[in-house]
């Protein structure tokens, strides 16, 4: 293999140049500015757009060839550029806890909260769960010592109660490492959880300074067993092309390459702010903002930032959804078929919102998927319809936030000849 197989924009137009000076002398003045500075403008973005899409299918061809071993070396060597980790990573996150006295006689919280510090090493146990997501029973550790005041200049909300009393209350953020690396510890979370995932609910090991202390949610990402091959491919894509082209591209190399266990990286222009936006998700699509900030020190750290710009890093949240998919069969004897079907359905849905451009998912994209997938076991698919947890309707041909879809269920509608035959199937 060569080190540069892709001609650059001006490698491109080169020989153009050198035929129209020869042709008039005289536009060689006016290469850069005027008539000829201007057409030969457009000609540049466009040779670039041209040089982009060979460098997309070039990349590909050997990158999906390629495994394991072979794989890693592939995307290290001159040809990729890439720096990529391999190595196992321990999820980060934190738990949100809080604290409240109710009934209180007077206005002042110092009188009626405790001054306390949780100790680094504290323990919370992360119970067991299985919807929407599948969290294994774990542990966590506060990574260091939190003092916690009792005044308003420490989070103290205090709130005026009916009948003279006053409410005090305090929430605090413990940061926390699992006890062990891998994905096991990972946790996903809804764009919903403002306070962490509180349907995993941690419990205390130990006591806590307060008995009042009370664990409500929690974060956690970027654990894993190593970096996969699909991560391993991304990042060769992305270390490929951004380092041949004033793109994002190599942001997202820096983050899948760092070794802290991101699998999955979109950067998205934040015109307000003027800087990138980095949203990042573990192989579990799990995510944590302390976790994103260790992140974003290991991009900053690696110079994949270039002089003057700025990107922030987020953690990657999760909308649960279902599907509602129509098809039209035979008759009613394709029922008899229904389980296939809607493991198909579903398993064609989920491969295709989970992979590529996964957040610029689109109506027409999962027709088409869900379509070619049943295409053997139903005369055709005429709708597939999208609906998050509370039941509202989910347009993905509008401008969405950034996020991802996270398939719980899959139900299907039956449509004969002669109209519905079964629904909710």
């Amino acid at each position: 293999m060569t080190t540069n197989p892709i001609p650059t924009a001006e490698e491109i137009l080169t020989p153009a140049i050198d035929e129209l000076v020869r042709l008039r002398p005289l536009a060689v003045n006016h290469i850069d500015r005027g008539i000829w500075g201007d057409l030969l403008y457009g000609l540049k973005g466009q040779a670039r757009v041209f040089r982009a899409e060979l460098a997309r299918a070039y990349a590909s061809r050997w990158l999906n060839a390629a495994r394991g071993a072979q794989l890693l070396e592939l995307v290290r060597s001159t040809e990729f550029g890439a720096t990529l980790a391999t190595s196992e990573s321990t999820a980060l996150g934190h738990v949100v806890l809080q604290r409240a006295v109710t009934g209180a006689t007077t206005a002042a919280p110092e009188q009626w909260l405790t001054v306390g510090v949780i100790q680094g090493g504290q323990g919370f146990r992360v119970p067991a769960t299985s919807s929407p997501f599948t969290v294994p029973e774990g542990l966590v550790e506060a990574i260091e010592s939190v003092p916690v005041g009792n005044t308003a200049a420490s989070g103290v909300v205090t709130s005026e109660e009916p009948g003279g009393t006053w409410r005090h209350e305090q929430t605090i953020q413990v940061e926390v490492r699992a006890t062990s690396p891998g994905a096991g510890s990972n946790i996903p979370s809804t764009t919903s959880d403002w306070w962490g995932k509180t349907a995993v609910v941690p419990e205390s090991v130990g006591k806590l300074f307060d008995r009042n202390l009370t664990p409500i949610g929690i974060f956690m990402g970027g654990g894993s067993s190593g970096i996969s091959d699909e991560a391993v491919r991304a990042c060769g894509r992305a270390a490929f092309m951004g380092s041949r082209f004033p793109v994002d591209q190599a942001l997202v190399a820096a983050a899948l390459g760092a070794g802290l266990g991101v699998e999955r990286a979109i950067h998205v222009d934040d015109v307000e702010s003027r800087s990138i936006s980095l949203f990042i998700a573990d192989s579990s699509w799990g995510a944590s903002p302390a976790w994103a900030r260790i992140v974003g020190e290991a991009i900053a750290n690696s110079g994949a930032i270039g002089f003057g710009c700025r990107t922030k890093v987020f953690p990657l949240r999760n909308i649960v959804c279902s599907a509602r998919v129509a098809v039209s069969v035979a008759g009613a004897s394709s029922l008899a078929s229904s389980a296939q079907i809607s493991s198909t359905a579903r398993a064609a849905l989920v491969e295709y919102l989970d992979t590529g451009d996964f957040w610029r998912a689109s109506s027409h994209g999962a027709g088409a998927a869900v379509a070619l997938a049943l295409r053997s076991l139903v005369e055709s698919v005429s709708a597939v319809a999208l609906v998050d947890s509370q039941g509202k309707s989910i347009n993905l041909d509008a401008e969405q936030e950034v996020a991802h879809l996270y398939l719980e269920a899959v139900t299907v509608d039956y449509y004969g000849p002669s109209g519905l035959i079964a629904r909710g199937y």
